[in-house]
């Protein structure tokens, strides 16, 4: 069961349209579900006292298969977990919600136990979103019955609106996903033949004819890492990010990210200093997303570095943890204020610069830390304004030395 941070609300609603406008508030201020699950647990246990609040969240996967997100509070303590259920699991687990799915009563209150049991369906149209129950060893009063049956028509309905909106993202994804796969077969093409042309098998370039395909070819791996990026965070939102993972050379993975930027960071006059101890373990971890992992940061690096700067990346075990892969790259640019350090990560998140240049679309880091944490490790960032930025990641998986 994995913890979640405490919500709390700013006051409590006294009318149905206040409780209404606080959920939407929330719901469209932070642009994700989890607010409106917490809104709603708040909300409620602010006007129903109940020893546990557990809200249901119901999407039919198969015939006999159901899937339910359980958001339970005990005791101040907000906790979520996601499980699958048949539906004669759910009749051992909580027979009174169980009896809601099945007979969709407008509403239960019984004694379950030693429990009193009030629960709900939130259903709009005959369609089921989710079910909320409250448990306590006191019987619920007629009045908090009440309360309960006025506010289920306006929960259901954010639940339906949710669920509209989930539906549009997964189809945005969809086409996210086609159109990267449609891009990048002729990218790989384009490539291909720039590789063919610097090779000399068409023939030996001449004077500048080098610099001008090396620089097209740049420049079609920089559009091909910004297609991955942003696949990558489709395939997270929809479940299917994988890992391919094998031993792996660190240095000679670094090495491979950093000399597809090299012209940039000639063109800024920037000095990239490299530092992997030749004694560095394997790494077991996916190589080509440990390598975008470098790429984006350095190039996170390459753009906010002013000419003549220098970048460091190192590699090393971790003095605490052996285990642990440090993978650092720190740069003399610009630095990061403290009020955008928290939110770097976030996808599509842009720091304005004093001259109004934004220098990339707000994916390369938020495909690290995606990159990263699906490895089981974490993202950490020091900066200070003006003196630069460090970036380490904490990959596990290195092996013994």
């Amino acid at each position: 069961m994995k913890k979640v941070d405490s919500f709390s609300c700013p006051s409590q609603p006294t009318t149905q349209l206040e409780l209404f406008v606080q959920l939407s508030q929330w719901m469209i201020a932070q642009g994700e579900p989890t607010v409106l699950y917490r809104a709603t647990l708040a909300e409620i246990g602010r006007l129903i006292e109940s020893e546990q609040l557990d809200l249901y969240l119901y999407r039919s996967l198969e015939p006999d298969e159901l899937r339910l997100w359980q958001w339970r509070t005990e005791a101040g303590c907000l906790t979520v977990e996601g499980e699958r259920h048949t539906a004669a699991e759910l009749q051992e687990r909580d027979p009174g919600v169980a009896h809601i799915l099945h007979a969709r009563p407008p509403l239960v209150h019984e004694r379950v136990g030693l429990s009193a049991q009030l629960a709900a369906p939130l259903s709009v149209r005959g369609k089921l979103y989710g079910i909320l129950s409250l448990r306590r060893h006191r019987d619920f009063r007629r009045e908090e019955i009440q309360t309960l049956r006025h506010a289920i028509p306006l929960l259901s309905s954010l639940l339906e609106n949710l669920d509209t909106v989930r539906l549009q993202q997964e189809e945005r994804h969809h086409l996210i996903s086609h159109f990267g796969h449609e891009l990048r077969a002729p990218l790989n093409t384009i490539n291909g033949y720039l590789e063919l042309l610097l090779a000399g098998s068409a023939g030996p370039l001449q004077g500048e004819q080098v610099e001008f395909v090396q620089r097209a070819r740049a420049s079609s791996e920089n559009l091909y890492a910004m297609i991955e990026d942003t696949l990558l965070l489709a395939r997270l939102d929809n479940g299917r990010l994988q890992l391919y993972r094998s031993l792996l050379d660190v240095a000679e993975v670094v090495l491979d990210a950093v000399e597809q930027l090299e012209l940039d960071a000639k063109d800024r006059s920037l000095q990239i200093q490299i530092a992997v101890p030749p004694t560095l373990p394997r790494l077991y971890a996916d190589q080509l997303r440990l390598q975008q992992v470098v790429r984006n940061l350095v190039r996170n690096a390459i753009d906010n570095t002013e000419p003549g700067g220098k970048i460091w990346i190192r590699a090393t075990p971790d003095e605490r943890d052996a285990s642990l892969l440090l993978l650092q790259v720190q740069d003399t640019g610009r630095g990061i204020e403290p009020r955008h350090r928290e939110r770097i990560f976030e996808r599509g998140y842009q720091i304005r610069r004093p001259e109004g240049h934004r220098h990339s679309q707000g994916m390369g880091l938020a495909a690290v830390r995606a990159i990263v944490e699906a490895h089981g490790g974490r993202v950490e960032v020091e900066s200070e304004t003006g003196k630069g930025s460090l970036f380490t990641c904490f990959f596990p998986g290195l092996l013994s030395a």
